[in-house]
């Protein structure tokens, strides 16, 4: 009987492992290639400088839209409108369709909702996705799609937005920490 040195053994158990996991990084790779041409937006950007919504006048005409000062908005925020981005947040569902999210605001964090102060309009971007996905808001989201940069009204042209994202996907990220690290 032929004994093995405990050296190959190992040689031998780091090349396996290295194919294996070669092979779920190529796997990775093939997954991350669908989504590489989208650029990261996150949030630690897209709220980077003060934006208040002006506070809502009753006696307002609500035929005209109020003037919103986008001088505000930082050059390298304006120039991501158009842009296919991946922004990372949290879920809070605003219209089901069949029981898949069809639009939602994506918050930069968990505080920015039911149990916090008022987000600023620079702190959520409203998404749409057409396609829905469930309800995942119990854990950041990515979500890639197009970013639109620029005040968004309602039909009492009352602003709801900064910024709008026709999204193509949304998928949980449960590796991404609470901080909203891109």
């Amino acid at each position: 009987m032929t004994s093995v040195r405990p050296s190959r053994l190992l040689f031998a158990a780091l090349l396996g492992a290295s194919l294996v996991l070669g092979g779920c990084k190529g796997g990775a790779k093939a997954e991350a290639g669908a989504y590489a041409g989208y650029q990261p937006a996150g949030f630690d950007k897209l709220a980077s400088f003060v934006m208040e919504a002006a506070p809502i006048d009753p006696a307002a005409d609500k035929a005209v839209k109020p003037s919103i000062d986008q001088s505000k908005i930082p050059a390298e925020v304006k120039a991501l409108s158009g842009k296919d981005v991946r922004v990372t947040g949290f879920m809070i569902p605003v219209k089901l369709v069949n029981g898949l999210v069809t639009e939602f605001l994506l918050v930069k964090d968990q505080l920015s909702c039911c149990y916090g102060g008022s987000p600023n309009p620079n702190h959520w971007v409203m998404v749409k996705l057409p396609k829905g996905v469930k309800n995942i808001s119990d854990m950041p989201v990515h979500v890639f799609g197009r970013l639109t940069v620029g005040p968004v009204f309602d039909t009492s042209n009352y602003l709801i937005a900064i910024y709008s994202l026709d999204a193509q996907m949304a998928e949980g990220a449960p590796e991404v920490p609470v901080n909203n690290g891109q």
